[in-house]
């Protein structure tokens, strides 16, 4: 059918429409003028290339023949031939078999609410503006939201604990349809040629404006009251991830199934169309949230660019995995630590829209391991669903985390506090590089509990036991300290031997003949002792413990306050203004700190005894001036350095002490460092020679270690 002239005056007030706003002036329209053509109906109705009594009659269904006469619109419209091989393909006798419900989601899913040129299609109106090439987004967001949805669906609930056993009816929300366009190819760094697409959809031909899985064969016919874009078939259903997964188990279930252990359920709303059954929500925990149809980011613009890709093996391969990997250990995945089938589901997971041009290239997963896939051998299924691109393959796709340092912890369920600690912390995806070294000091869950930590597997977090017996939660500061000081970033140590570690948590132990020492081990009297390893072979070794390393409870503020024989030091310190008192918020105890020490790490204190500095005053050598004396006890405490009399530490190195300021930089005086293995001495400007007593030496406080001298440290 020939289309009139179409004037330009016409397109502008189409816009003025498209942009007012007013949804409830929606079906308020001035009288078409004569030069604009028919409407939309009109338009399909005198069409010589098709027949379109099928979608008519859907529109009737829905109740939108009405609509579509009075507002403004864009329809993506399929002919009457169409129609019948597509019901054909679906086992539908006619059109008459569809129901009400069926068709209003059929019309919704294939309707805007305004008339969209082929332009407007492909760049959006956002924040205020039209996308074009080269702007913020671009063609970027390529997701139409619609008013249509899945019809309803009811599932058996499995393992849900509130509702385990129920049939539930789940709500919907509305779909989204990817439009595919040369232009967003070009904008998401993908072949522009079509190549990507007819991977997802090898039956439909590339024309570079692409309705979800069909071909537009005409585009942007103009009518009266919008745009029709003509289908070579009509895109009636697009199911989310969720729904595939759940429509296709016989060849997706064992995966599925696992998924469902992270199920919940929630009442959402009645379904008023029907018999006002209640419907309920269902959403994901631990895992990606894939029955959410906004996508991964669930945000009103970027959801309409952002997709996820998600890689699922079939039957066959889960099971198999499972068999020789986890079953064996476990008995049934009812036993797998929750974390451990995390990690297994989320390691096919990623919150991007993964092109097979990409592909070709480095990926990473969410936990930061290089993904390779191989596409042609590996992939049995594939196509882009409504919030994501789906791959079915003949693998799984095992995260470094079951290979690496970390592995015996997923793989063995007396690790399981331990392992939810090390998960919650956030630090698993740094223990995984095969590139860096980690050794893990882990104690399992029974030394652990009778040291006061424990996972609670009901309120799904790391508890500690409070003085009063109580189980409280641990807060992510104290989950971390605890796991950092459990951990050996980058070292080849060999823990039979003897010396000081420092472990990433920034403190100190000691090691001797496999036994081990932190701060805290030392304040109450015991240790840790090493009782097997395993050695990754690939980045670090863990070690079995039988005690857990125990932060130091004493920083160096409080060591010193805290030890009678340094009083003198103390109290010099506390009348010259060094010390800053706080009140503890449980204990509403006093404590101190030294503000001078604030924004150094690895520290070391050479602390004179009461004896020694009673010695300095009648001697006259300790200043009475508020800075000098502030000068003199900072001269006592090196920065950046921890020193052991263990004959590693040795040289100049700096004190607190600043010499001079220049160009507002401070530059440190210096001590230097003579270091034998139990024979440490430190040469001070004035010259004099301190031995350290080696029963008096390496003291481990947070952050660094303390020796206790008899001689006081002189800079002149």
């Amino acid at each position: 059918m020939k289309i009139g002239f179409f004037h330009p005056a016409a397109y502008i007030f189409l816009l003025l429409l498209l942009n007012s706003g007013c949804e409830e002036k929606h079906m308020e329209r001035y009288e078409d003028p004569p030069w604009l053509g028919g409407s939309i109906l009109e338009t399909l109705e005198s069409d010589t290339l098709g027949t379109y009594d099928i979608y008519y009659t859907l529109l009737e269904k829905a109740g939108y023949v009405e609509p579509l006469e009075k507002g403004l619109f864009t329809v993506f419209v399929a002919n009457d031939e169409a129609f019948e091989k597509y019901f054909a393909g679906h086992n539908i006798a006619s059109v008459d078999e569809i129901s009400a419900r069926t068709a209003r989601n059929f019309i919704e899913l294939n309707l805007l609410n305004s008339p969209r040129a082929r332009h407007q299609l492909v760049y959006d109106y956002l924040w205020g503006a039209w996308q074009k090439e080269g702007s913020e987004l671009g063609a970027l967001p390529f997701r139409i939201p619609t008013r249509s949805s899945s019809n309803i669906a009811t599932e058996t609930v499995r393992y849900f604990p509130d509702f385990k056993g129920s049939e539930l009816s789940l709500d919907v929300e509305p779909k989204w349809v990817p439009l595919f366009s040369t232009e967003f190819f070009r904008d998401y760094a993908g072949d522009q040629q079509g190549s990507d697409y007819t991977y997802f959809f090898p039956e439909t031909e590339w024309s570079g404006l692409q309705w979800y899985n069909a071909n537009i064969i005409r585009k942007e016919v103009r009518t009266s009251n919008g745009f029709i874009y003509y289908l070579d078939r009509p895109v009636a259903y697009i199911p989310s991830i969720e729904e595939y997964l759940r429509e296709n188990q016989d060849h997706y279930g064992v995966f599925y199934d696992i998924m469902q252990r992270f199920a919940t359920y929630e009442f959402s709303s009645y379904d008023a169309e029907g018999d006002y059954e209640m419907l309920y929500k269902k959403s994901y925990y631990g895992i990606d949230d894939l029955a959410r149809e906004t996508g991964p980011t669930n945000h009103e613009i970027y959801s309409r660019r952002d997709i996820w890709s998600i890689f699922v093996p079939t039957n066959d391969a889960m099971q198999q995995y499972l068999d020789e990997n986890l079953l064996d250990r476990f008995g049934s995945v009812d036993s797998v630590p929750e974390v451990t089938l995390i990690y297994l589901l989320k390691s096919h997971m990623f919150s991007n829209f993964l092109l097979p041009s990409k592909m070709q290239h480095t990926i990473y997963d969410a936990f930061g391991d290089e993904v390779l896939i191989d596409l042609q051998n590996g992939v049995v299924d594939k196509v882009v669903l409504s919030n994501g691109a789906f791959f079915g393959t003949n693998f799984v796709k095992e995260p470094n985390a079951f290979k690496t340092v970390t592995a015996p912890l997923f793989f063995d369920k007396k690790y399981t506090t331990f392992l939810n600690a090390l998960s919650y912390s956030g630090l698993i995806p740094s223990l995984t590089k095969p590139e860096v070294r980690t050794d893990l000091l882990v104690a399992d869950d029974e030394v652990l509990e009778a040291n006061g930590i424990k996972y609670d597997p009901i309120r799904q977090e790391v508890q500690k036991r409070e003085s009063n017996g109580d189980w409280v939660a641990m807060s992510l500061e104290e989950v971390r300290g605890f796991v950092e000081g459990h951990m050996i970033l980058q070292e080849d140590v060999d823990l039979s031997g003897e010396g000081f570690q420092q472990m990433v948590s920034g403190n100190y132990i000691h090691y001797s003949n496999a036994s081990i020492q932190a701060g805290g081990n030392v304040e109450t009297g015991d240790s840790a002792i090493i009782t097997g390893e395993t050695d990754s072979g690939i980045n670090g070794i863990l070690y079995d413990i039988d005690n857990v390393i125990k932060e130091p409870e004493n920083d160096m503020a409080t060591y010193i306050y805290n030890d009678p024989e340094l009083l003198e030091l103390f109290n010099l310190m506390d009348i010259s203004g060094m010390v800053k008192w706080s009140q503890d918020p449980l204990t509403m105890e006093l404590v101190p700190s030294l503000p001078f020490l604030n924004g150094f790490e690895n520290l070391t204190a050479f602390l004179p005894d009461n004896k020694t500095i009673r010695i300095a005053q009648d001697e006259g050598v300790i200043p009475f001036t508020q800075s000098g004396l502030h000068d003199f006890i900072k001269y006592h405490f090196l920065i950046g350095k921890t020193v052991f009399d263990d004959g590693v530490a040795n040289g100049d190195i700096a004190t607190a002490r600043v010499e001079k300021v220049v160009n507002d930089t401070p530059i440190y005086t210096q001590v230097t460092i003579e270091n034998a293995p139990g024979n440490l001495q430190v040469t001070d400007h004035s010259g004099q020679v301190v031995s350290v007593d080696h029963e008096k030496a390496n003291i481990l406080v947070e952050k660094g270690s303390c020796h206790k001298i008899s001689q006081v440290l002189l800079y002149q």
